[in-house]
């Protein structure tokens, strides 16, 4: 892998950097970027071209809300004076500040030494050992640290984090594969305590949550704070250590009415648990263990969503939609599901409730935004400040957090943690 053997020789391509000139005319290419020329681009990011690919030519420069997008080819010159190795051409994708975070050759190419100097030794060193015959294509910086990905076509990008220790691989289902003791310690424990002597088979990771499979192929989820969310028993038992962590009197429920029954999965969600069991039965209880419905799936009934009176919503729900939602518009109806309401109102925005009137989403129209005063404080912050001529058009509470969707393109759909500070961008 010459790319990563040669990885303290800085390669210098005789000539001067060229570039193509760009119309000095902005060009509004309608898809939320418009075409600059070459020196409307940060001073900053000028000067990283000029110092990381000389020889090359910048071919299109785009600006868009997150930043720059830059398109390189090899000049003229260095076409007919030199070989390499590396490749014919290179995108660049650099932030509103005009620093880079995410570097790629084309064509499955190579990058050149001089751009893998820009990340941690460990980085590379890894990959010249546990993948002699690759070499690095791509580069990325997260908020976690680095992404990498390898020639050859494949779907596999390694994970780093900033100081250039690995931490898993991701696959083409966006699923990081981690060691078991990347896990947080809560679900370390978790496993230890009710599930001694079973091995662990895989561990991944994805944008919310841990997902775990044992050897028996029973499967938890956790939440990226160590708390279990999701257990599915699959071929397996889930351990009666396990079930007392619900609510007594979902147990009770249980032993009184379907006793006979075995307990296949149990799900914790923002306001109810979710639980399966043997023989298609589907039970939702709220978080204090009441009931909420029982779906049996053998008696042919309709279970789709059924309408229901306004006075039915939780005073909690009403007291929301008459403060934030009515001064303008009316409810055109309210739909009851096995556990939580979707309200439809005359403007086209939608609102939905849990059980208990706690407000889950609200997703509005196009050229409309979720009122402010529904958005933490802190969300509605990081928005305005980083994403201020674009509008909320969807807020969803999920159970590890919040994620909120912003008008315009190209599509954004932002993470945050239940303490509303920013994690990332949804895939």
């Amino acid at each position: 892998m010459k790319t990563v053997q040669l990885f303290f020789t800085v390669l210098f391509l005789a000539g001067s950097l060229n570039f193509v000139a760009c119309s000095s005319d902005n060009n509004d290419n309608g898809d939320g970027t418009e075409t600059i020329a070459y020196n409307q681009l940060p001073a900053i990011s000028q000067t990283f071209i000029t110092d990381h690919f000389n020889g090359y030519e910048v071919t299109k420069a785009l600006k868009a809300i997150s930043g720059y997008d830059v398109s390189l080819a090899k000049s003229a010159t260095a076409k007919s004076t030199y070989t390499t190795t590396y490749a014919s051409g290179y995108e660049i994708k650099f932030d509103q500040n005009g620093v880079w975070y995410d570097i790629e050759a084309n064509n499955d190419g190579a990058l050149p030494d001089n751009v893998l100097a820009l990340v941690p030794r460990s980085v590379v060193s890894y990959v010249v050992q546990y993948y002699p015959a690759k070499s690095i294509t791509e580069i990325k910086k997260t908020t976690a640290g680095y992404e990498v990905d390898l020639t050859g076509n494949t779907d596999i990008e390694l994970h780093f984090d900033v100081n250039g220790n690995y931490v898993g691989t991701d696959h083409d289902d966006h699923d990081v594969d981690v060691p078991v003791s990347n896990l947080p310690t809560i679900s370390q424990t978790f496993l230890i305590t009710h599930f001694t002597g079973v091995d662990v088979a895989m561990v991944k990771k994805d944008n919310d949550s841990y997902d775990v499979t044992l050897a028996n192929s029973l499967e938890i989820d956790f939440t990226l704070q160590g708390e279990w969310k999701d257990i599915d028993a699959n071929k397996a038992t889930i351990p009666t250590s396990v079930l007392v962590l619900l609510p007594q009197s979902i147990n009770d429920y249980i032993q009184a009415n379907h006793a006979s029954r075995k307990v296949e999965s149990m799900e914790k969600k923002v306001s109810t648990y979710e639980i399966d069991l043997s023989g298609n039965v589907d039970l939702v209880f709220d978080l204090q263990g009441n009931l909420w419905s029982e779906d049996r799936g053998d008696n042919n009934s309709n279970h789709d969503n059924d309408r229901v009176s306004v006075d039915v919503l939780p005073t909690a729900a009403r007291t929301i939609l008459n403060t934030y939602f009515l001064q303008s518009v009316t409810i055109l109806y309210v739909e009851k599901d096995d556990n939580k309401f979707e309200v439809k109102l005359s403007d086209g925005t939608e609102v939905d409730f849990s059980a208990g009137g706690e407000l889950l989403s609200v997703e509005v129209l196009p050229s409309k935004s979720v009122p402010d005063a529904i958005i933490p404080s802190k969300i509605l912050s990081y928005v305005k400040a980083n994403y201020s001529t674009r509008l909320i058009e969807e807020f969803e509470k999920k159970y590890s957090g919040y994620k909120i969707e912003l008008s315009g393109y190209p599509e954004i759909e932002l993470i945050f943690d239940l303490n509303g500070n920013f994690k990332g961008f949804d895939k």
